[in-house]
């Protein structure tokens, strides 16, 4: 870092040991040399807007972002008798659904009951929007009229269309060493998903 003319700032510099539950109870919380500076570990670290936990588990972060929304909804709830409805629409794609969506590729094959809490935002914010009552049923509304996908259906789009960006070469490089095609791979040229253009991904190993 000297070399490079950087310096490490301590107070907004965070690391966290990922594992198991019995992997990180059993290692050293003891603080890590870095730099000259000295960094504690924490249970909770934040990169790019994303709380991520010891376990992966994306509790936190759900956590964070319905805490977000329903403030957000709050807020526009009072003053939803001055804006129009397009306007109101668009204040809730602009606060809501944007918080929602943003990096929920890293929501895959989490607990049901994490999906279940983003889902109920998405429910708060189509019956703001409607005026549907709070005990009326609203996945119709969801399905027919607002046209807006479950939590789960949304982050398989999301990564479906990042995979499909990755086989036509728009993907970003550094998704170059997560995944192959299969047609290259010797043991798998001859399958049929070689010839439907699949990708490989390589398996990382996990304690």
């Amino acid at each position: 870092m000297t070399s490079n003319r950087l310096k490490l700032n301590a107070e907004n510099t965070q690391f966290i040991w990922l594992g198991s539950s019995y992997y990180t109870a059993s290692v050293s919380r003891l603080p890590l040399s870095v730099g000259g500076c000295i960094v504690f570990p924490d249970d909770t670290v934040r990169n790019l807007g994303v709380t991520f936990d010891a376990q992966l588990n994306m509790r936190n972060h759900v956590d964070n972002v319905v805490r977000s929304c329903f403030f957000q909804l709050h807020q526009l709830r009072s003053v939803r008798r001055s804006l129009t409805h397009e306007a109101l629409h668009t204040l809730v794609h602009a606060f809501i659904t944007s918080r929602v969506d943003y990096c929920n590729a890293l929501l895959y094959n989490v607990a049901d009951g994490v999906i279940r809490r983003l889902q109920s935002v998405l429910h708060a914010a189509a019956r703001l929007i409607t005026s549907i009552r709070r005990y009326e049923h609203i996945t119709p509304t969801l399905n027919d009229t607002l046209h807006w996908r479950p939590i789960s259906q949304r982050i398989t789009f999301k990564i479906a269309r990042m995979m499909f960006d990755c086989s036509r070469g728009r993907c970003p490089k550094y998704f170059g060493d997560v995944y192959t095609p299969a047609h290259t791979n010797a043991a798998r040229s001859t399958l049929r998903l070689a010839d439907h253009g699949d990708l490989v991904v390589l398996r990382v190993r996990s304690t």
